[in-house]
């Protein structure tokens, strides 16, 4: 009697729950916070071997937001994050969908 209860608790659940109909693109955006400077730099000081090709930034953008960790986690969306830092994408990778 017990299992019936819990079997009718779930269907009562899932008969509440309805699952999302939209999905959105989720995508990683890679930054070079060097601008371009860190493998020029870094040859100077570490010699041709030890070159360091960028300095990554990372964000996540998913439902019209760039998500990213400045002081904390925080949002905005992608243009204003670009643009109030004049610093763009080197490299935009599709992750999936929500």
């Amino acid at each position: 009697i017990k299992s019936i209860k819990s079997i009718k608790s779930i269907k009562s659940i899932n008969n509440i729950y309805t699952p999302m109909t939209t999905t959105h693109e989720v995508q990683l955006a890679i930054y070079d916070l060097s601008g371009g400077m860190a493998r020029s730099l870094s040859t100077q000081f570490l010699g041709p071997d030890h070159a360091i090709e960028i300095i990554p930034h990372t964000a996540i953008v998913v439902y019209g937001l760039e998500y990213y960790f400045g002081s904390g986690i925080a949002s905005t969306p992608p243009t204003v994050f670009r643009q109030s830092r004049q610093i763009y994408p080197i490299q935009i990778t599709t992750l999936g969908r929500t």
